[in-house]
């Protein structure tokens, strides 16, 4: 059974049936809907490279294949992907820039792992059998992506948390097996600025001793400041 599509469903989607997705989906750090409908007719992406004519530079190309059916759209969050990994993945060297465009710094949307159609095939012919979009429809797919997206930010953030944790505990390790192993500094002499010190006066200590005239007694016939006159 094909479904049929009303002329008044094609190319944007109804204003309910948007309330109605970001009532369930809300919304991102940027105020922009977790869940877009589109059309896949409408949608395209802007790349760069060499085209099927062999020109080279900005080139649109159908982002959900052209074809005529209702999809949705999920919001990813830029930290999903690095800037090195973004272009390195996608920079043509022959146009010398990133093939589908600049790093996505506020996030990017995707196709649901799903479509909203059946394609099939009688001969040399292809039919798409495209569900209408309808509040059941809604119902029964955006509460499971968000679910779904809920669960990968959970995951992703235990993942780090535990990843601190070992490193913490790492450290922790290192600096206990240093502070066992070690030996005293500079060959079991002093290695502090207080017991330098308190060696040092040692040290005058024993060299006044040996003297006939002390340094008090200096000071006492001298005084504090005196010159030599040569």
């Amino acid at each position: 059974m094909s479904w049929t599509i009303p002329g008044a469903e094609k190319r944007f989607p109804a204003r309910e049936y948007v309330e109605h997705v970001n009532r369930i989906g809300g919304f991102n750090r940027y105020g922009e809907p977790n869940f877009r409908l589109v059309w896949g007719q409408n949608e395209v992406d802007l790349v760069y490279g060499v085209g099927p004519d062999g020109r080279k530079g900005q080139h649109f190309i159908p982002k959900h294949g052209n074809i005529p059916a209702w999809f949705i759209d999920c919001w990813k969050p830029p930290e999903i992907i690095s800037p090195e990994v973004w272009y390195a993945i996608t920079w043509d060297w022959e146009a010398d820039a990133p093939g589908i465009g600049k790093y996505p710094e506020r996030g990017m949307y995707v196709p649901a792992p799903f479509n909203l159609f059946v394609r099939s095939f009688n001969g040399d012919r292809m039919t798409i059998d495209a569900m209408p979009l309808t509040h059941w429809v809604i119902d029964l797919f955006v509460p499971n992506l968000l679910k779904e997206q809920e669960s990968t930010y959970f995951q992703r953030k235990t993942a780090i948390e535990q990843r601190i944790a070992a490193e913490r505990d790492r450290a922790a390790r290192q600096a206990y097996d240093v502070y066992i192993n070690a030996g005293l500094a500079f060959a079991g002499r002093a290695g502090t600025h207080e017991s330098n010190h308190e060696r040092w006066e040692q040290r005058i200590r024993e060299k006044q001793a040996g003297m006939r005239i002390s340094r008090d007694e200096i000071v006492r016939r001298k005084g504090l400041g005196h010159r030599v006159v040569l």
